[in-house]
């Protein structure tokens, strides 16, 4: 994984001996562009996007805490303070900076950096796959014509005889439709999308699950519906909650 990263230090010394700190000691950052002020770095933020941005704290013409707060927090890069002085420490804390580096730059800091980055970003990456993945359609013959269906938007799928009853959730409330394919063909065609068949009647998303009992051997959907789970299921469906959230709290 390649990260882009800008450096923002008014001295000129400073951006040159960080960049070619980075450049011997971080093999994975790629510094694309070096700014001496917060309204030439916003510039670049704005026109290149980059990862993350080393950053200065006190610098003529507005400090990085300014640089920082011009920007909303869903377009802020990841921040990394690069300063002499320790006293900014908290306010960086604050301000949701993701790292500290006290100058003199020590190597092992920067690279330790380094590794931190590509864990987050890696992260990020599985997160921006899976919710690419929720968000798959599939096309679906029913009883008006072909519908084409996002697979998250799925609550759960009812089997009727050789038919199944689609359940779905939409902006203005919920829908539901009669599908010419048996439920085992549902599950076949959703199998690892979040999607658990609970009884010989019912596949469920998980991903709208709001509340599961073993003892009473339902589950419950964001919608309030409560769904049989059978009880041969029971045990082996608890654990496939489990392990697809776990996947979503790391």
């Amino acid at each position: 994984m390649i990260i882009k990263g800008i450096i923002v230090d008014d001295e000129e010394l400073g951006r040159t001996n960080l960049h070619t700190l980075i450049n011997v000691y971080c093999p994975n950052i790629k510094i694309i562009a070096l700014a001496e002020d917060i309204l030439q770095a916003k510039e670049i933020i704005d026109a290149e996007k980059p990862d993350v941005v080393f950053l200065d704290i006190n610098m003529p013409g507005g400090n990085g805490f300014d640089l920082v707060n011009s920007f909303e927090i869903d377009d802020l890069p990841i921040i990394i303070f690069v300063t002499a002085y320790d006293k900014y420490a908290i306010q960086a804390i604050k301000t949701g900076a993701f790292d500290y580096i006290l100058k003199p730059i020590d190597v092992s800091e920067l690279e330790l950096c380094e590794q931190k980055l590509l864990s987050k970003l890696d992260k990020k990456q599985d997160t921006a796959n899976e919710i690419e993945a929720n968000d798959e359609k599939i096309s679906i013959k029913h009883n008006k014509g072909v519908k084409l269906i996002r697979t998250r938007n799925i609550l759960y799928i009812e089997a009727e005889g050789s038919y199944s009853i689609i359940h779905i959730t939409t902006e203005v409330g919920e829908e539901k439709f009669v599908a010419s394919r048996a439920l085992r063909d549902f599950e076949n065609i959703l199998s690892g999308k979040h999607f658990y068949r609970v009884h010989k009647s019912f596949l469920v998303n998980v991903m709208h699950v709001e509340e599961f009992s073993v003892a009473d051997s339902q589950v419950i959907m964001k919608n309030n519906i409560p769904i049989e789970v059978s009880r041969r299921k029971g045990i082996s469906f608890k654990q496939f909650l489990d392990d697809h959230y776990n996947r979503f709290k790391q």
